[in-house]
């Protein structure tokens, strides 16, 4: 049975059954026993036939072999392999790959239960254009399609299952949010945000760190006496580390006064975290809510805090800090999505054109022989320009002389 397999059929059972030894991704050989779905043997002799051929295929590393154990395989195990295995490896964002993996979730509701081999490209097709009606942006589906696409690799590296759907090419993401929070605007919504929230707001309006990085920020990571905050890691893996400039100190300084609060019975504790409420992390949920209120209170819809991270690294630039420095302090790998965030407002823009104009007029000045745009007629005569080459450059010239008509030809 070792080389050939065999058919055999149980007591009391008129299907026949198939038992051969199947390769096993660590190389070894194991006993399968499988269900020839027939009464008839010679039928389930073919299929057995099928079976060893496949075998001998995947032995010759011209094909990987699908048994019936990794045909069972469901999707759901596969979403919860890949779940352990972020949480093993303690990567950035598990928390928001908890959400799109959650039980509620449209990728558990729509993949969830069904087995692997189920899966098509037509179904992961569907399910993209369901999103997409359902005014999901693009980036949103694609990391969706993403995380799927990570639950199959991980379960096909691992021998869980065989076959891959083939997926979808990435949607175009021209969504990219380009808010930012002028002063004025940031002032009026920090009226109406409590603190620390605030205090929180203030540090993200002058470094643009990521709200992740302020809120797992604790005093181990102050050095008061230094002035200077270094933080282990960020959602980079990189070291990230900042000076406390005067307003950062004042920051700092409020928090550390503000670290004790009340606990049952009269006591007292002291939090290790910069930003706390009764002396725990501030939760994401928390600093959305507060900011959602304090925005509308303050007449300003649809701003976000993340405007903030695009807001610190417009100013430094506008301000005249070199990008690569800048970079650095909001903690920005690559010079991609930093011009991302440094983008200009519609000031800037009206700046750049009254620049231009000036430039335009001063250049007008230099040549006085020129004719500026809108002169025309004076004194009953016309006006017309030309190019001369003069003084180092072409210049226009004011009343050329008109040649004279061609004369024409009787026919």
């Amino acid at each position: 049975m070792r080389s050939h397999g065999r058919i055999y059929r149980p007591k009391d059972r008129k299907v026949w059954m198939l038992a051969y030894y199947a390769p096993t991704p660590g190389g070894k050989r194991e006993l399968v026993r499988e269900s020839a779905k027939t009464t008839d043997e010679e039928v389930a002799r073919k299929r057995l036939a099928l079976r060893m051929r496949q075998i001998g295929n995947a032995e010759d590393g011209l094909s990987d072999f699908e048994g019936p154990a990794q045909k069972r395989v469901s999707v759901n195990q596969l979403f919860d392999e890949l779940l352990e295995f972020y949480a093993v490896k303690q990567i950035k964002g598990l928390r928001v790959v908890r959400r799109r993996l959650s039980a509620e979730a449209p990728l558990r509701t729509t993949f969830g239960q069904l087995r692997t081999v189920e899966v098509t490209a037509g179904r992961i097709d569907a399910y993209v254009k369901a999103r997409l009606k359902d005014d999901k942006k693009n980036a949103t589906v694609n990391r969706e399609i993403e995380l799927l696409r990570r639950a199959f690799r991980l379960g096909a590296k691992r021998g869980r299952i065989v076959r891959l759907p083939a997926f979808p090419e990435k949607l175009p993401e021209r969504n990219a949010r380009q808010g930012f929070l002028e002063t004025g605007d940031f002032e009026r919504i920090l009226h109406h945000l409590p603190e620390p929230l605030g205090d929180a707001a203030r540090f993200a309006f002058a470094t643009g760190w990521r709200v992740g990085m302020l809120l797992d920020m604790t005093w181990s990571h102050v050095d008061r006496a230094g002035r200077v905050v270094m933080l282990p890691d960020s959602k980079n893996d990189d070291p990230q580390a900042i000076p406390l400039s005067d307003d950062l100190r004042e920051i700092i300084e409020r928090r550390w006064d503000a670290r004790d609060y009340p606990l049952p019975g009269g006591a007292s504790g002291v939090s290790v975290y910069v930003f706390h409420i009764a002396g725990q992390p501030i939760k994401y949920w928390q600093l959305n809510e507060a900011w959602a209120a304090a925005r509308t209170a303050a007449g300003l819809p649809g701003k976000l805090f993340h405007d903030l991270r695009r807001t610190a690294a417009r100013n430094m630039v506008r301000g005249g800090v070199p990008e690569e420095i800048a970079m650095k302090v909001t903690g920005h790998r690559t010079r991609s999505m930093f011009n991302r965030y440094n983008i200009a407002s519609l000031e800037d823009k009206l700046e750049a054109l009254n620049k231009a104009r000036a430039y335009a007029r001063k250049r007008a000045g230099e040549h006085s022989n020129v004719t500026p745009i809108g002169a025309g007629k004076s004194n009953g005569t016309s006006t017309r320009a030309t190019f001369s080459e003069g003084n180092g450059g072409s210049v226009w010239e004011s009343n050329p002389p008109v040649p004279a008509e061609p004369r024409r030809r009787r026919i």
